[in-house]
């Protein structure tokens, strides 16, 4: 169902369809759809095989599939594309087994923390200090070379949770600080964190797309003052660049 819905979109998109995906990581959202949070393992390997079922059905006339989670048989293409190519696969996810996974089979990669407990935690965010943001692009490559792809041709994506244009942040930086057991400047340097002035948070824009690649940026800002800021101030300015 999901193949042929994508598949679905990206024709009436004209090609301009991402369809993001991953393992799942927070236990209420399967709690509340009645399924078992299984261990990570078990949820990467049944990515995995959906993966492969949806690349064959966007690609084949008949998709047949044997696996320890999803089994298909004789299944028709999801949708005629014709010159269309498959819908953009975003992945993400924070640890190595998944984001190797990515690596091998993902358009676009989303950096993100991993998350443990099935929950984000005051020591979640420090999972994407600068150090173990490196780490993580590093796994991704490994996977990309183990598939024969080429890395350098992956879009790197990741999440800012936190956008606050202020000329003076250090309040901000240390009540961050405070709530995820980094140091001031490890909070001024993470990716899930863009505080400071407009000019200091296009410039760290472009020092973490030199450094990590990343050219894909989300903010999870819900303030329309806070947006209007962004775009005027960050994303105007930074346009074609």
């Amino acid at each position: 169902v999901l193949a042929k819905a994508a598949a679905t979109i990206q024709l009436l998109s004209g090609g301009r369809h991402e369809l993001g995906i991953g393992a799942g990581w927070m236990q209420s959202d399967y709690d509340e759809a009645g399924i078992p949070f299984d261990r990570a393992g078990v949820r990467i390997a049944r990515l995995a095989e959906a993966l492969e079922i949806l690349t064959s059905m966007w690609t084949q006339e008949r998709t047949s599939y044997e696996g320890a989670h999803y089994r298909i048989r004789d299944i028709a293409r999801a949708a005629p594309l014709g010159d269309l190519p498959p819908p953009r696969l975003m992945i993400g996810g924070g640890g190595p087994k998944l984001l190797r996974l990515a690596g091998c089979h993902a358009d676009i990669v989303g950096l993100n923390p991993k998350v443990h407990e099935g929950r984000v935690t005051p020591g979640t965010a420090a999972d994407c200090a600068p150090e173990r943001m490196r780490e993580k692009v590093r796994w991704v490559r490994e996977g990309a070379a183990a598939a024969g792809r080429d890395a350098d041709a992956i879009e790197w994506q990741s999440l800012v949770f936190v956008t606050a244009f202020t000329d003076d942040p250090k309040p901000l930086r240390e009540a961050l600080a405070k709530g995820s057991g980094m140091s001031v400047d490890e909070v001024a340097a993470c990716p899930l964190f863009l505080t400071g002035s407009p000019q200091e948070g296009r410039e760290r824009l472009e020092q973490r797309r030199e450094e990590f690649g990343r050219s894909d940026v989300g903010t999870q800002a819900r303030d329309t003052a806070a947006l209007e800021e962004f775009a005027e101030h960050v994303i105007e300015p930074l346009a074609g660049r």
